[in-house]
């Protein structure tokens, strides 16, 4: 047996700042304020309504946001599917769209692309999720969705049916500052999701099923500046769905750790408050794409012994999978890009990873359901310098 030092997963600086070192700026795990309910026009609770997934800001302005959608194909196909108003790093104002695919099958093939569109060829409804670019679209109800892409290479439509209730932690807002008028938000119309899929690639179709799962992402201030890393995961173990933010700000906000936790079972949701979540990871390693520092193994603890039910969620990585420049891949010209670098002092990595995923369940401190998957894929985006190093 190997023994695995886990560390909380809210680091703590292990250099000592000087007297002369300014004190964190106020950071607002999101929010679940009744007044920010009321101000953001939200019903309070988790449970979202339609608009929320139209257009959450003024695409011209200097924002970002995206709508995102993965699938796991039952024929060992994986498929990602973005539609961005404009790339998300670095921030600028007025419209550049561009749609991502990702198409990655089980013989190891692939189809990767960013297809880029005129400023005019992008409208988005504010009362329910309709995008447009060009000819392609995605829109949907928070119950069902359609999405259409079509390149000189594809043309794929999906049609999505959600099994698992719509959901969004609290508003769903993460504000920074002491105006709090900066913010990252985030919106997940199907945690859980069964897709039927027709895609024609090269000339050949093919009409495929699978699960799947669908997001919404949008904010007001460069992430480079306010967060530093954050680990990403979801899972589908037995009757359950499970999905988990681990996200830690910059060293200007103190490196204050944010959870955002969802668990449903047969699609209802059990547990999602985060303040009961406690998480620790492995000691990290350098990874050699980039440098990033990333931690093999997660642990969180969801609620105590003492509680009726409580929950153990563990990951495992096996290897990764991507490593990939984020900043890059959103930069294609190398002196803009060497620019950007320098400006902000900031390399991004982007890492996904496969592996084993766990969920223990115990009711009053006794084991009751274990839930196995060798088939789980998480992801850490790492804005910062590691945690130490500044």
């Amino acid at each position: 047996m190997v023994n695995i030092l886990l560390l909380p997963t809210h680091p703590t600086p292990p250099i000592q700042m000087s007297q002369k070192s300014p004190a964190p700026l106020p950071f607002e795990w999101i929010s679940k304020s009744a007044e920010d309910f009321a101000r953001l026009g939200m019903r309070p609770g988790n449970q979202p309504e339609k608009w929320e997934d139209g257009i959450r800001t003024d695409p011209t302005a200097k924002n970002y946001e995206w709508w995102y959608f993965d699938a796991h194909l039952d024929d060992g196909s994986t498929l990602v599917v973005a539609f961005f108003p404009k790339p998300m790093a670095p921030m600028r104002t007025g419209l550049a769209p561009m749609i991502n695919i990702e198409f990655d099958r089980p013989d190891g093939t692939s189809y990767k692309r960013d297809i880029t569109f005129d400023a005019n060829a992008f409208s988005a409804a504010k009362d329910k999720c309709d995008v447009r670019i060009g000819q392609n679209y995605f829109r949907g109800d928070l119950e069902h969705y359609e999405i259409h892409v079509k390149d000189q290479d594809i043309d794929m439509k999906l049609h999505i049916t959600r099994t698992a209730e719509s959901w969004r932690g609290d508003t769903g807002h993460q504000f920074y500052g002491t105006e709090r008028h900066m913010f990252g938000a985030w919106l997940v119309p199907v945690p859980q999701g069964r897709v039927s899929a027709r895609i024609a690639l090269n000339g050949k179709e093919e009409l495929l099923e699978g699960s799947c799962y669908h997001d919404h992402n949008w904010g007001n201030v460069n992430m480079l500046e306010v967060r530093n890393h954050w680990y990403w995961a979801r899972a589908e173990l037995g009757p359950y769905t499970v999905i988990l933010a681990d996200m830690v700000a910059e060293k200007i906000y103190g490196f204050a750790n944010t959870f955002n936790f969802y668990l449903a079972r047969d699609g209802k949701v059990v547990a999602d408050d985060r303040d009961k979540i406690e998480g620790y990871r492995s000691t990290p390693k350098l990874q050699g794409d980039f440098g990033k520092p990333m931690s093999d193994n997660l642990k969180y603890f969801y609620g105590s012994l003492e509680d009726e039910v409580s929950y153990v969620l563990t990951l495992k990585k096996d290897h990764n999978v991507t490593a990939l420049d984020l900043l890059g891949k959103a930069i294609h010209n190398r002196y803009l890009l060497s620019l950007v670098k320098l400006i902000t002092g900031k390399t991004s990595a982007y890492y996904r990873m496969v592996g084993k995923v766990t969920l223990d369940v115990y009711h009053k401190g006794h084991l009751a359901e274990k839930h196995v998957s060798d088939k789980a894929i998480w992801e850490l985006m790492y804005f910062g310098d590691p945690i130490g190093t500044h």
